[in-house]
């Protein structure tokens, strides 16, 4: 029977940021090879010398002694260079910009360029700089003569930033400045910050190193300066205290050499002594002819020179350099079995014994799901030495576990192939992780779990072992243990699930769940049944029809997969207009003549006429539509004990959501990141109330859904809140800001509405649709259109405000969706290209459906030359549309002839265009070709940067239809402009 292993690692971040996004693959250490023999055998590479500090012409099995965890084991064979299935070494040289100074970083680049071919001959090299993300410089080459360019460059264009010595820097100035409590407040958070560097770092390396790589010996030259393992220890002499007894180690490099270990690194830290008096060193001496050997710890000097401060009587500072960085450095080399370099000679000797080294198999012990254990090899022969690895690792290092877990808290996908899904719940003495796996066939339930969290209270890291269950279905097993988590003002957790023994491994970020007083009661009723976390196929699911905006006959099909369904009703906006009761369910909806935003459900009923599923879509919503809403429970008049409520997101075009939150009545319950968006709720029928589900994007955007419980409640409730955006002007036409609620007053068909509320708006994320001319006719004008329109976007805010552009000629298409990212939106722009005649009134409409769906303020500016050639779309159902949608247009049109007679001359198209934009609350501008558009641009973000906005409730119980809408200022020579009403 085959043994599944698996491990969870779980990182909660608490308001977490800055952390790096690095690149690890799917990928685990190599596996043994396969074969009953074979798979008890582990194999790692050492460096024996003889006597003479010689690498022997002969190693034999007999020569090596090995022990694992303190247990003697036998040595299998012991294999030498260039025998078959020796594969070349896999060298990467990675210099950290962030931890090196800008001298030792120049040297270290020119020496590795000196022995560019002797790295070549190892086998391939790559060349990464981390600064602070690794990116790579140089692919895995083994030409030399790449190799060097590359080194070169990076001497020549790449500069050691030394942060770790800035911040020590900033210290050691408020040090002076401050006694007391105070220094010592000043050297724990210099310690802090000191500490979440060098452990970032650390993290960086790990995670370029742990990325996927083929079978073979693997080494990697780390360029860096180093750093010490006691930052306060060395702060405190740096600053001329005494070191109290007791200030130990705050940072270790063990995890991170256990499982550079695991991955089969050696690694060989590279941090030069100096070479040059101009280029001094941290690590001991400065070279000079006169005096070849004089100390700098501490402290740069040239000998035979007086500082500045000593000519001027003063004592000389301390440099704020690590003071024991070779430590850290040769530590990580040691368990690596590597070799830490601080002279130019030491490096060829390490190249040298790195191409002689040999490949030693033992029999282990060690189980396969392990995390790793102790190793130790030494020579039976006298006078012998060996350099090899302190650890044998195993299944992949916790340490990389907890890297994918970050990866996944910075909204990355995860490249694993296990499906995860898993809620925590937070209330209660013993917080509990409830999660599925989907594993696939032929695995049987035997798991470990690892817990890795970060918090208020610091990072918390635990290993766990836990028998995971199987569940109905056998693809997928179910893993359920409390865990030692403090989850006070838990943010966010995710969720890394491993088969340790097969290396497979996925993650997600988990739902927060929180208890109430039910939960001891209806505990069994919620962890001892199926959590109903894995989405089930749908029985039923409603197609969206193909098309930029949808009116008239549509076609509707439904693809069902439960056989019970007989009958599927479809609704219009609530209301049953079709019924189909044979498969495929399918009806042909009349949308009416205007493409309104529209909601279109279907619902599935069995033989005996009981609901089995429904599905809903809303149409003509554009790509901006954010909406969230319920799809279960399906009837929530008839609800159990237990009952499960389910929400389905629409999200707008390069958007993400940031978190689903459910509510019982006005209590969150459970915070979930990722779908499926479903929770298990107690008390249903017998406890009325509502539920609520809120959904936030990380732009900070909301959007939410009621739905009321107990008999004959079944219903969303519905807000009859009416948001009106107001552009206030003067007599010369300028919009007026900083006015009071007390000026303003609305009326809704006549009678005087009390405003329940009153912002200026023009702080307000706006969405804006540009919609350009782009017909033949616009060609000598299209050049300083694309200008005017890129001055507009640049005076919007990036990553605040959206923008789409609409390229319209004879049919409109939408050049760049809406998005935060401005630049697209400008790189549209500048592709368009003029053809084709004017479709100015289905431009219009078209762009308007765009705006439907999206939130908050929003507005239309279009550009014509006015030569209106529309064949399909007359200018009554635009007016109708824009009317009904309510957002403010407007219109430029570069039109000699209609300027010299007001619009007159064009059958009155200046007026048809006052009507449309009015009755919006927008404007229509009217200009000379060749006239300077940047002036009207400004004009537009004027007015939309002076907006308010007034809300109020609509009287409930009145009838559907138009209703006007009219604002007043008071105020001598001012006046209002809005939407002229809405549709009910």
């Amino acid at each position: 029977m085959k043994r599944w292993t698996a491990r969870v690692a779980i990182l909660a971040c608490f308001g977490c940021s800055g952390v790096a996004a690095w690149a690890i693959a799917a990928s685990r250490p190599a596996e043994p090879e396969t074969g009953d023999l074979r798979l008890a055998v582990e194999a790692f590479m050492v460096d024996v010398r003889d006597a003479k500090g010689r690498v022997p012409e002969a190693v034999a099995p007999r020569d090596l002694a090995v022990s694992e965890d303190d247990e003697s084991r036998a040595v299998v064979a012991v294999e030498q260079p260039g025998e078959p299935g020796f594969e070349p070494w896999r060298v990467t040289v990675l210099f950290d910009l962030t931890t090196s100074g800008e001298g030792s970083m120049a040297r270290s680049a020119r020496l590795l360029e000196e022995r560019a071919q002797t790295l070549t001959d190892l086998g391939w090299v790559e060349v990464v700089v981390a600064d602070p993300e690794p990116r790579l410089i140089m692919p895995a080459t083994r030409d030399a003569l790449d190799l060097a360019g590359a080194l070169g460059r990076v001497s020549l264009l790449e500069r050691g930033a030394d942060r770790l010595v800035e911040q020590r820097r900033e210290a050691l100035g408020l040090l002076e400045r401050v006694t007391g409590a105070e220094r010592q407040q000043v050297i724990a958070e210099a310690v802090r910050e000191e500490v979440s560097l060098v452990e970032d770092r650390q993290r960086a390396w790990l995670g370029w190193l742990s990325a996927g790589r083929p079978r073979g010996p693997q080494a990697v030259v780390l360029v860096t300066d180093g750093f010490d393992l006691s930052p306060e220890a060395a702060l405190r002499r740096l600053a001329g205290e005494e070191v109290p007894a007791g200030t130990g180690e705050s940072l270790s490099v063990d995890a991170l050499g256990k499982a550079l270990t695991a991955y089969r690194w050696v690694v060989f830290p590279l941090a030069l002594r100096g070479s040059r008096v101009e280029e001094p060193s941290r690590f001991g001496v400065v070279e000079n002819p006169d005096n070849p050997s004089v100390p700098v710890l501490g402290t740069f000097r040239i000998p035979g020179r007086k500082s500045p401060a000593e000519r001027a009587g003063l004592a000389e500072a301390p440099a704020p350099v690590p003071q024991r960085p070779e430590e850290a450095l040769e530590r990580l080399a040691f368990l690596s079995g590597g070799e830490a370099v601080m002279e130019a000679d030491q490096l060829d000797g390490a190249l040298e014994g790195l191409a002689g080294r040999w490949r030693v198999r033992y029999s282990s012990a060690r189980e396969p799901a392990s995390t790793g254990s102790s190793l130790a090899v030494t020579s039976t022969r006298e006078g012998w030495s060996v350099r090899a690895p302190q650890w044998s690792g195993g299944a992949t290092p916790e340490a990389v576990a907890a890297l994918r877990a970050e990866r996944l808290l910075l909204g990355e996908e995860v490249p694993g192939d296990l499906e995860v899904v898993a809620v925590i719940e937070t209330d209660g003495a013993v917080p509990r992780l409830e999660a599925r796996v989907a594993v696939g066939s032929g695995v049987d339930p035997a798991a470990r779990v690892t817990l890795v969290a970060v918090g208020e209270a610091g990072r918390q890291v635990s290993h766990r072992r836990a028998v995971p269950s199987r569940l109905e279905d056998p693809s997928q097993v179910r893993l359920s243990l409390p865990l030692d988590l403090e989850t006070t003002g838990i943010d966010r957790v995710a969720v890394m699930v491993e088969d340790l023994v097969t290396g497979r491994w996925g993650g997600t970020l988990a739902g927060l769940v929180v208890r109430g007083e039910e939960a001891d009661e209806a505990r069994e009723a919620f962890f001892d049944v199926d959590l109903g976390l894995l989405p089930a196929p749908r029985p039923l699911h409603l197609l969206r029809p193909d098309g930029g905006y949808l009116r008239g006959p549509v076609s509707f099909e439904t693809v069902v997969s439960d056989p019970t369904i007989e009958r599927v009703d479809f609704l219009l906006d609530g209301r049953r207009v079709e019924q189909s009761e044979s498969a495929p369910f399918r009806a042909v909806l009349n949308l009416g003549r205007l493409p309104l935003r529209r909601l279109v459900e279907a619902v599935a009923y069995d033989a005996a006429g009981a609901l089995v599923a429904r599905d809903e879509v809303t149409i003509n919503a554009g790509g901006d539509q954010f909406a969230v809403r319920f799809t279960e429970p399906l009837d929530p008049d008839a609800l159990g004990a237990v009952f499960d409520v389910a929400a389905e997101v629409e999200v707008p075009a390069g958007q993400r959501i940031e978190r689903v939150e459910f509510f019982r009545d006005e209590e969150k319950v459970a915070t979930l990141f990722r779908p499926p968006f479903r929770h298990r709720m107690a008390g249903g029928a017998a406890t009325p109330g509502f539920v609520r589900v809120k959904a936030r994007l990380e732009s900070g955007t909301e959007v939410e859904d009621l739905l009321v419980l107990g008999p004959g409640t079944a219903d969303r409730v519905e807000v009859n809140l009416v948001e009106l955006y107001v552009v206030v002007s003067d007599r010369a036409g300028r919009p007026v800001r900083d006015l009071p609620q007390e000026v303003f007053e609305v009326r809704e068909e006549g009678a005087p509405q009390e405003l329940a509320g009153f912002n200026s708006a023009g702080d307000l994320p706006v969405t804006v649709g540009l919609a350009i001319d782009a017909s033949a006719s616009m060609f000598a004008k299209l050049p300083s259109v694309q200008e005017a329109a890129r001055q507009f976007l640049g005076g919007l805010e990036d990553g605040r405000d959206r923008a789409f552009l609409v390229e319209f000629d004879s049919r409109p298409s939408l050049a760049a969706e809406p998005t935060g990212d401005l630049d697209r939106v400008v790189t549209a722009v500048d592709r368009l290209e003029s053809g084709g005649q004017t479709s100015l009134w289905e431009s219009i409409v078209f762009s308007l459906v765009q705006l439907q769906g999206a939130g908050g303020r929003k507005a239309l500016v279009v550009y014509s030359d006015g030569a209106d050639q529309d064949k399909g779309f007359d200018y009554r159902t635009c007016l109708r549309f824009a009317r009904k949608v309510g957002i403010p247009v407007y219109v430029i049109v570069s039109n000699n002839e209609a300027v010299r007679t007001d619009g007159i001359g064009l059958r009155t198209f200046g007026d048809r265009l006052d009507r449309l934009t009015r009755s919006v609350g927008g404007k229509t501008y009217l200009v000379r070709s060749g006239q300077d558009l940047t002036e009207v641009y400004r004009e537009i973000e004027r007015e939309l940067a002076s907006q308010y906005l007034l809300t109020y409730y609509s009287g409930a119980g009145r009838e559907g239809g138009w209703r006007g809408v009219e604002v007043e200022v008071k105020g001598r020579g001012l006046s209002a402009r809005t939407v002229a009403g809405y549709e009910r």
